[in-house]
């Protein structure tokens, strides 16, 4: 065609000689105040040719605006070029607000592209002009999607009131429900579903499923039973049955375990308890041979010799063992130390072990140092000075003596210790 062109206008002016003011019947050519100037042969080649649609020669048809916009529009979905796919849906929209094709699909553009908040309205004017099952559908979908759970479901409610809702509308209704944790609305829906397909066995397992989480595990599981294997699997009903199973079976009652035999130091506070001191001295003397270097059974030996016997002495060297091997921190077991010297006239050891314990106290007990035993009281600072007040009246220093009760009792006005008594603190009977 463009070689037709150049022919026409460019190389018949050249090779006819037609003057201006030539006449020849009703050909009359220009005259010479607007004078013929041939057109350039490349500037005509360089114009673009009409496009036309398949096929070649006449009977060809231009592409439409609905076609040039899906052949523009599909391959920025495809790309996920969400910006420029929502410029020419907008765009065409404008021009073609009827075609509900592509609003349908611009609504699902903006659902695939994650702005279902702009897509509900596009969806709200597509069923305002076209009430179909699919765009409602699709617009609970997007609700639910949303969180805008109540929305949803007048959808879904809508959707399944028509008579030929079949069981998967039912089923998305209520696990919408049941995602929700509105268990005993999404029983609700999947009972009325089942009288519609009684014999739907995804719809059993769901409501299995919503019974369970209502605590109704004994229904749930029955209504599972008779369900063969194969239809129970498509429904994924087979990890609910095994749960079911598990919450109903009791857990095994583990074997009573025997009790191992009473420990040689467990026979011998035994012994002690039972008045059998005899045997009783037999089996700490039994237990020390075999756990020399155990502190429980050296205390426990201590307090037999002194409490059963009255061994001071005996007592005595048990604690010291005690102390060797846990330290000297306790201090009821170093006031305890201290009163057993006192007894055995170690005073010296006495007035070392009470003068060293004595900045450690406080008006109520020890400070930084463990707790005493349960059931025993604390050792305070009145209970020391006033053993420091016996120590000094054993060894006849009376006025010493005096000057350590009055330090205990002011420490202790109000002689709650249990260590103090009237024969300690009584000032006047010293002279």
């Amino acid at each position: 065609m463009a070689g037709t062109l150049v022919l026409v206008l460019y190389v018949l002016p050249q090779r006819y000689v037609l003057s201006s003011g030539f006449r020849e019947g009703s050909l009359v050519l220009p005259d010479p105040s607007t004078p013929f100037e041939p057109l350039d042969a490349r500037r005509i080649a360089a114009l673009p040719l009409p496009v036309r649609g398949p096929g070649t020669g006449s009977g060809a048809t231009v592409r439409g605006p609905a076609e040039i916009f899906w052949e523009a529009v599909l391959p920025l979905i495809r790309t996920e070029r969400w910006p420029e796919a929502f410029a020419l849906f907008t765009s065409y929209l404008a021009e073609h607000p009827d075609d509900r094709d592509a609003r349908r699909e611009y609504a699902s553009t903006l659902r695939a592209a994650g702005y279902g908040d702009r897509a509900v309205p596009v969806i709200e004017r597509l069923l305002a002009s076209h009430d179909a099952p699919a765009i409602r559908l699709a617009l609970a979908r997007v609700l639910r999607g949303l969180g805008r759970r109540d929305a949803a479901d007048r959808e879904y409610a809508l959707l399944v009131s028509s008579p030929s809702a079949d069981e998967g509308l039912w089923l998305e209704r209520a696990r919408a429900l049941a995602w929700a944790e509105r268990h005993p609305a999404a029983q609700g829906v999947l009972l009325d579903a089942l009288e519609r397909h009684p014999g739907s066995v995804p719809l059993r397992v769901e409501l299995a499923r919503a019974w369970y989480a209502m605590d109704r595990v004994e229904e749930a599981l029955e209504l599972l039973r008779g369900i063969p294997d194969a239809e129970l699997a498509d429904a994924d009903g087979p990890a609910l049955r095994a749960e079911l199973v598990r919450v109903l079976t009791p857990p095994p009652v583990p074997p009573e375990e025997e009790a191992p035999p009473p420990s040689t130091l467990e026979r011998a506070i035994g012994a002690r308890m039972d008045g059998e001191l005899e045997r009783a001295a037999g089996l700490f003397a039994a237990a020390l041979a075999e756990r020399p270097d155990d502190a429980a059974t050296w205390q426990a030996w201590a307090d037999f010799l002194q409490y059963e016997r009255g061994d001071f002495e005996g007592a005595l060297a048990a604690l010291r063992a005690v102390e060797r091997l846990t330290g000297g921190d306790d201090p009821a077991r170093q006031y305890r130390l201290a009163q057993l010297e006192l007894w055995t006239d170690d005073l010296r050891a006495a007035r070392t072990r009470l003068l060293a314990l004595l900045p450690t106290l406080g008006p109520t007990g020890a400070v930084g140092l463990p707790e005493p035993p349960e059931g025993a009281p604390p050792v305070t600072r009145a209970d020391v000075l006033a053993l420091l007040g016996d120590l000094e009246r054993w060894e006849g220093d009376r006025p010493a003596a005096a000057e350590r009760y009055a330090e205990a009792l002011a420490e202790a006005p109000d002689r709650k210790s249990t260590r103090l008594n009237s024969s300690h603190t009584d000032i006047s009977r010293m002279p």
